[in-house]
């Protein structure tokens, strides 16, 4: 068996001419774990990745501090909410059916208690 099987190594993806983004080093709780803007590759060799910014600044880094960008979907919108279907208002689910209840248990007298009389007033 090999190391690379024990540790579940795998290629990686990016290829020249793709667009990355490149793992940034936290300096800050909220700083975002890649930079914002995206970069283009322009070389590869092994693991080895060189990368060019929009601004032309070439950086080289190791392909496990690049990850390829995804474009997002403009079919939706952030602010667009999904078209009301055919039902009426009168015809909505009630909340208390999309809910699943949790099971209960069926509640019953013991049975040492079967022969007691009960006195209602």
């Amino acid at each position: 068996m090999n190391a690379d099987d024990k540790r579940n190594a795998k290629a990686s993806d990016v290829n020249l001419g793709d667009t990355v983004l490149l793992r940034q080093e936290a300096t800050g709780k909220f700083d975002t774990p890649f930079h914002p803007e995206p970069c283009e590759v322009m070389e590869k060799a092994g693991s080895k990745v060189t990368v060019q910014t929009p601004s032309g600044a070439v950086y080289s880094r190791n392909s496990s501090s690049v990850k390829k960008y995804q474009e997002r979907d403009d079919d939706k919108t952030l602010g667009e909410e999904e078209k009301p279907s055919d039902k009426t208002l009168g015809e909505e689910e009630k909340p208390s059916d999309k809910i699943p209840t949790r099971p209960t248990r069926i509640r019953a007298a013991p049975k040492k208690l079967e022969d007691y009389v009960v006195k209602l007033k």
